[in-house]
């Protein structure tokens, strides 16, 4: 069975939807359960990260922090143009 690739911009957003900012512990629960334990993430530049990978990839790059438990989004340092991915399997909040 072939692993889906999901854009990072779906953990970003979602951390977004929430205001900015989530625990570490609900943040890998929430992708987990979401995602699966096996799932693989790509971003504009790299491709097959673990959700671990994902995490420092987007921290090296000064997308996240990490403040005690908390994971915030560095909104300004975050790239405009997931539109043009066709699946960021980000799902829409009404």
């Amino acid at each position: 069975m072939m692993t889906q690739s999901i854009h990072g911009h779906a953990v970003l957003n979602h951390i977004l939807d929430l205001g900015g900012s989530e625990s570490v512990t609900t943040l890998r629960i929430w992708a987990e359960s979401s995602h699966g334990l096996d799932a693989r993430y790509h971003t504009c530049s790299a491709q097959q990260l673990t959700y671990e990978g994902l995490l420092q990839f987007l921290l090296e790059r000064n997308k996240i922090e990490v403040s005690g438990d908390r994971i915030c989004v560095i909104a300004e340092h975050v790239c405009s143009h997931e539109h043009e991915h066709s699946d960021t399997s980000h799902v829409a909040r009404g």
